[in-house]
C-alpha cells in the first residue's frame, strides 16, 4: 500500500513537484527507486548502498526493515530516501542496526535539485511516515547520521534529524582524496607515513580482486585470516559470506599484501558513489613484519581506486578526544593516530539522536555522562 500528498511546485525538477508516493521496503519498485535515487545522486558513501544495509541488518536478531522512497508520480523522479531499522535493543525498539557494529542509521538523503522550498516539502512527507512508522513500533530513540561526501556541510544543519529537533552529537571523520595526481595524494599523507609506504613497497607485493577474479578461496582466505588475527570467530559465517558478496555485485574490492608469495594481510574495500571505505583487515599475528603492513596496504588501495576513478577513500572516524558521546579504548585512539596520518583535514561527522519523549532523551544524557564521568574518575 503506498500513500500520496501533493506537494507545491516548482521548477527545480522536471518542471514541477505535484504528488510525492511513499514507496516502502517489500514493495516491488522499491529497489529500482532507491538504485534510482542513487545512481542520480553521485557521490556518496557505503552506507546507503542496499548491499552494505543488508549486511548491517545480519548483526541484529530483531529486525524489521520499514526503509522507504519518496516518489513524484507525475513523472516517477524518486525525490529522497529513508533508511529505517527497528531494532529491540535494551528492552527498547530503536530505529538502529543495534547489535555490534553502529547504532547509526544513515540519515535521510534529498535529492540535490530541489529547491530549499521543495526540500522542505518533501521533508514533510519524510517526517510524517516516520512518524507513523515510530508510533506504530514504539520506537524510543532514532539513531542517523551523514558525512560530507553525502550532504554538503552548508546544509548538514538543514538535514531532516536537526530540522525535527535531535540532539547532535557528532564527531570528526578524516576522507583521502584520490581524484587526484600521485604526487598531490602523497601530499595528504604525513611525512613519516610517506615513509613507512616506500619501505612497505619495498618489501611487499600486492593483488587486488574484483568481480572477474574474486573466488570462494580468496575469501575463505580472508575469514580464517580475520579469525587468526582475532584468536577467535568473533561472528558468524554467513555475515561474512554476505560481505564478500560485495565484489560480485560490484561493490567492493578485496586487497592481499604477500611477503615473499605469501599472505600476510588481506583488506576488504566496500564501495558508495565514487567513495570507497575499509570495511575488514586482517593480519597475521605470527608475521615479524621488515616494514609496517597498513602503510603501503592504504597506499596500493588509494592507487586503485584512483585507476576505477573514485574520487575519495574515507579513512574512518578521527576524534579529537573522548566525549560524554563516545568514550575510545586505548586501541582505537592508537588507530585513530594512524588515520589522521592519512588526509590533511578533519572534518564532521554529523551524528543525532532522536526521542520520543525528553524523558528518554533525559535518561541518554544520564546514561551517557555516567559512563563518561566513570572513565575521569578512574583516570
Amino acid at each position: 500500500m503506498t500513500e500520496k500528498k501533493r506537494l507545491g511546485s516548482s521548477d527545480a525538477i522536471s518542471g514541477a513537484v505535484e504528488y510525492s508516493e511513499v514507496i516502502p521496503f517489500g514493495n516491488g519498485n522499491f529497489v529500482c527507486n532507491w538504485n534510482r535515487f542513487l545512481g542520480e545522486y553521485g557521490i556518496f558513501s557505503f552506507r546507503y548502498s542496499l548491499e552494505i544495509i543488508d549486511y548491517y541488518k545480519m548483526f541484529s536478531k530483531e529486525i524489521v526493515d520499514r526503509s522507504f522512497v519518496v516518489v513524484n508520480t507525475i513523472d516517477g523522479i524518486p525525490l529522497c530516501i529513508c533508511p529505517v531499522i527497528i531494532c529491540r535493543e535494551d528492552e527498547k525498539n530503536t530505529a538502529s542496526y543495534g547489535g555490534t557494529v553502529t547504532k547509526f542509521l544513515p540519515c535521510p538523503l534529498f535529492d540535490k535539485r530541489l529547491s530549499r522550498r521543495q526540500r522542505l516539502l518533501v521533508g514533510r512527507t519524510c517526517s510524517a511516515q516516520l512518524e507513523k512508522i515510530f508510533l506504530e513500533h514504539r520506537v524510543t530513540r532514532w539513531y542517523s547520521e551523514t558525512t560530507v561526501v553525502d550532504i554538503e556541510s552548508m546544509q548538514m544543519e538543514e538535514a531532516l534529524p536537526a530540522v525535527i529537533g535531535a540532539l547532535d552529537v557528532s564527531i570528526q571523520n578524516h576522507f583521502l582524496r584520490v581524484d587526484v595526481a600521485e604526487g598531490d595524494i602523497k601530499t595528504q599523507i604525513r611525512t613519516r607515513a610517506r615513509n613507512e609506504i616506500n619501505s612497505g613497497l619495498r618489501c611487499y607485493d600486492f593483488k587486488v580482486y574484483d568481480q572477474t577474479s574474486f573466488t570462494d578461496a580468496v575469501g575463505q582466505k580472508h575469514q580464517l585470516l580475520h579469525q587468526k588475527t582475532a584468536g577467535r570467530l568473533t561472528r558468524p559465517i554467513e555475515t561474512f559470506l554476505r560481505s564478500y558478496k560485495w565484489i560480485s555485485e560490484g561493490k567492493g574490492l578485496m586487497f592481499e599484501q604477500l611477503y615473499n608469495g605469501i599472505s600476510v594481510n588481506m583488506t576488504l574495500i566496500c564501495f558508495g558513489g565514487k567513495v570507497a571505505y575499509g570495511a575488514s583487515t586482517a593480519d597475521d599475528p605470527d608475521f615479524d613484519p621488515p616494514a609496517p603492513l597498513m602503510h603501503s596496504m592504504l597506499w596500493a588501495i588509494a592507487i586503485e581506486l584512483k585507476r576505477r576513478g573514485f574520487i575519495y577513500y574515507e579513512v574512518g572516524a578521527t576524534n579529537h578526544r573522548d566525549s560524554i558521546y563516545q568514550i575510545l579504548s586505548p586501541k582505537e585512539k592508537s588507530i585513530i593516530f594512524f588515520k589522521k596520518g592519512f588526509g590533511t583535514d578533519t572534518l564532521p561527522f554529523k551524528r543525532w539522536v532522536w526521542f520520543s519523549t525528553r524523558i528518554e532523551e533525559v535518561k541518554f544524557i544520564e546514561e551517557s555522562l555516567k559512563a563518561y564521568k566513570e572513565l575521569l574518575l578512574s583516570g
